[in-house]
């Protein structure tokens, strides 16, 4: 899995479709693919894009963050600057009460700590709605504090990672967990790395 990202996206629709461009090009090292493929983009039932014949991906922005996950198999990807928000009253909305909770729990250590521990979590919590196609308006989730869940039988993980040393960037992953049968019959897990590229 490889992270393409940015600081310096305007938010503008054409912005977007440029930086995936971009990406898509040194992803596959084809830029004309790269038009061609960027031209083809669909949006899903949930307004997910997707394009026919070409990897999984998720793209996500925030302020003039932006980047874009590529994959082999489904997957997330949000990042999200701190804003100054009613948190308690957020959390205790949209999450899971576990997650909600522990929203709750860094609020008592202080304001600051507390509205990091939402939006490490909201990071989190779109990734895996990305991931699986998902609602951000369902409030059925199950806690995203935890590394793997389980939906539909599949089990996904969730990863916090750093973007660009950024102070106040949140960035998460999830991805589908991978099985696999080595040349021995030997069976077992893969979890992925990533990788990240400033465009």
């Amino acid at each position: 899995m490889i992270i393409y990202y940015t600081l310096s996206c305007s938010g503008r629709h054409e912005d977007s479709h440029r930086l995936l461009e971009k990406a898509i090009a040194e992803y596959t090292g084809d830029r004309e693919k790269a038009g061609a493929l960027v031209r083809g983009m669909q949006t899903g039932e949930n307004g997910k894009p997707y394009i026919d014949g070409f990897e999984h991906f998720s793209i996500s922005h925030s302020g003039k963050a932006w980047a874009v996950l590529f994959d082999e198999s489904e997957c997330g990807l949000d990042i999200q600057y701190e804003k100054k928000s009613d948190v308690l009253s957020l959390a205790r909305r949209w999450y899971n009460p576990i997650d909600a909770e522990a929203v709750e729990s860094a609020m008592k250590a202080g304001e600051s700590e507390g509205r990091a521990e939402f939006f490490r979590l909201w990071a989190r919590r779109e990734a895996l709605i990305k991931a699986i196609e998902g609602s951000v308006a369902d409030t059925s989730l199950p806690p995203v504090s935890k590394d793997k869940v389980i939906i539909d039988g599949r089990e996904y993980v969730i990863r916090t990672i750093e973007l660009a040393g950024e102070k106040e960037l949140h960035a998460a992953i999830c991805f589908r967990k991978k099985e696999y049968e080595d040349s021995y019959g030997d069976s077992g897990s893969l979890f992925g790395q990533s990788h990240a590229h400033r465009l």
